[in-house]
């Protein structure tokens, strides 16, 4: 065994580094590792981890090593292709013993967002979705990323009264209704309530609900839950949020699928993977991906060059996709034997789409027509997927959304599903979360 890799309970510990001024200069410390426990707990907000450090070299004091110091450690395990990183803060050392010419001793470990929920308060007010008040309090006031958070069905307004982060949303979890509940009653009447930890991927605010679902319902969920693609380089795609496994869910049980959410909640991704992993299984025989050519509150005038160049700039976010799924070589060759089709929904008028899984993409800025004609060229052997966001219509003023009135049309149409995204499910920079959650706050209150 490589003498630079450490093993703890299955994992191999790559790297250790001890930063000596906030996150400047570190130190290798990977040899003077004695052992690791680790620990995650679905009824503890924070994941904790202690390090028993076999010191030869008097790093303590010479770093120094104190409560606040920075710690990075890189892990392996052989049920993840890809290492994964924990950034942590040294909140305690303790056992603290010399023996001969080294020092034993042991630095408990918190993330950085458990550090954040004892430095700052909560104390505005907030409205609406309980999930998206707990995305919000973790995006503002804890410094961590959010891995999953389960939709709410109930609304509610509070203020945060100067609390502790992690108080709040604990809180919150026994108030918190599960969509799927068919419930109104609050946590112990009516639902088991919600839960709030802390993994290696981010903080998680999970429906006991929706965790313990019926054999049935597992099935289908423990689906969702594998990697949909192995992508270009080995990269894998997968959900990574609860809605965006919905999608896929939905997409197995319909035809005919609208996935409707902010921009970043990776409704699109997770389509045209699904759509790249039917090709590859031959469920289809073609991808056919279209959208609207509109542009976003500009005009950009006319276009030089060919049909194709006049076209591309409306379709790169879908070539960009693609490029993350299929090798570039591959890909071209595809593109020109028609087996992916990239074209503006104007073309589609008059075609049959037999053996296909089609893909419109901005469904927002549709008109009516155009989504009546677009949702009637399926034919056999078909799945389409409709994405779009309700709330960024670049359509002229007074005109009808498609998507908005397809959905009503067609809400209990037997073969037809209906995803709704919302900021929880943004997977982007964190940031973007914050700016839909601003813009839909000015929105619901014009």
């Amino acid at each position: 065994m490589n003498r630079n890799v450490l093993w703890t309970k299955g994992h191999k510990v790559l790297s250790f580094e001890v930063f000596t001024d906030g996150e400047g200069e570190s130190v290798n410390m990977l040899g003077q590792i004695g052992f690791i426990k680790y620990f995650e707990d679905v009824v503890d907000p924070s994941l904790h981890v202690d390090i028993t450090i076999f010191d030869t070299n008097g790093l303590i004091n010479k770093l120094p090593i104190r409560s606040g110091s920075v710690v990075k450690l890189q892990l392996t395990h052989p049920s993840q292709e890809d290492p994964f990183q924990l950034s942590l803060i040294v909140t305690n050392i303790s056992g603290h013993i010399i023996d001969n010419k080294r020092e034993i001793y042991t630095l408990t470990c918190e993330t950085k967002g458990a550090l954040s929920n004892h430095t700052n308060r909560v104390w505005k007010k907030y409205t609406g979705s309980i999930a998206a008040s707990v995305s919000t309090i973790i995006n503002e006031k804890i410094e961590g990323e959010i891995n999953e958070v389960d939709t709410t069905s109930n609304e509610l307004e509070f203020y945060g009264n100067y609390r502790r982060p992690f108080k709040v949303i604990s809180d919150l979890c026994r108030k918190a209704i599960p969509s799927t509940s068919g419930s109104s009653k609050i946590g112990n009447e009516g639902t088991a309530g919600y839960l709030f930890y802390e993994t290696k991927d981010g903080y998680n605010f999970r429906s006991i609900d929706v965790i313990f679902k019926s054999d049935t319902e597992l099935e289908t969920s423990a689906e969702s839950h594998k990697p949909i693609l192995h992508g270009v380089s080995g990269r894998i795609i997968k959900a990574r949020t609860l809605n965006q496994r919905k999608i896929i869910d939905s997409v197995t049980k319909n035809d005919m699928v609208f996935a409707i959410g902010p921009a970043g909640t990776g409704k699109t991704y997770t389509g045209i993977a699904l759509a790249v992993k039917a090709l590859k299984n031959k469920n289809v025989k073609r991808i056919i991906l279209t959208r609207p050519a509109i542009e976003a509150g500009e005009n950009l005038g006319f276009l030089p060059g060919d049909l194709k160049e006049k076209l591309d700039p409306y379709m790169q976010p879908l070539y960009d996709s693609l490029k993350d799924m299929i090798p570039s070589e591959k890909l071209k060759k595809y593109m020109e034997d028609e087996v992916i089709q990239i074209a503006p929904l104007a073309f589609m008028r008059g075609r049959t789409l037999d053996n296909a899984f089609v893909i419109l993409d901005e469904g927002q800025n549709t008109t009516h027509s155009q989504m009546k004609m677009f949702l009637t060229r399926m034919g056999k052997n078909a799945k389409f997927i409709i994405t779009g966001d309700p709330g960024q219509v670049d359509l002229k003023r007074n005109a009808i959304s498609g998507i908005k009135e397809a959905i009503l049309i067609l809400k209990n149409t037997p073969g037809v599903g209906i995803v709704h995204l919302d900021e929880s499910d943004v997977i982007r920079n964190k940031l973007v979360k914050k700016i839909v959650h601003a813009y839909k706050n000015i929105e619901n209150n014009s």
